[in-house]
């Protein structure tokens, strides 16, 4: 949590400060030639609240499991929009590419069944006590 709580800031300052460079700001379609109508403020704010919600999203994942189990995640999710964009908009692909969206669909699932199978045993092994640890006898 506090990594994404350091990352946030600076990441805002850093598309602030390049922003000029690399987007047309002041040209005849820039920014700020640019007319900002209702419909157009209504799906920047749009926009913006999804990406709100993605960080969200990000911070109760991390926080409510393991930075591994948020890669996992995440590459679940990369596998959805590489299937999706094949099957809804025909998208191209190949056997190289099919075979990586297997390959990390085979990893998702061993990762999911292994964490799986360890809050599985986890919960049916008993906890010692200290004394059975060997922490509370006498010296």
């Amino acid at each position: 949590m506090q990594l994404l709580h350091y990352q946030a800031p600076q990441s805002a300052a850093v598309v602030f400060c390049l922003t000029p460079f690399l987007d047309n700001v002041t040209g005849e379609n820039g920014l700020l030639s640019y007319e900002y109508t209702t419909p157009a403020m209504t799906a920047i704010f749009a926009a913006c609240a999804l990406a709100f919600c993605v960080n969200l999203s990000t911070f109760l994942v991390i926080g409510n499991s393991s930075v591994v189990s948020y890669q996992v995640l995440g590459h679940f999710k990369l596998v959805l929009i590489l299937i999706s964009g094949v099957l809804l908009f025909g998208e191209d692909s190949n056997v190289i590419r099919l075979t990586g969206m297997v390959m990390s669909f085979c990893g998702i699932l061993a990762y999911t069944e292994l964490k799986r199978a360890k809050s599985k045993t986890e919960e049916t092994t008993p906890m010692k006590s200290a004394t059975e640890v060997g922490g509370g006898g006498k010296f």
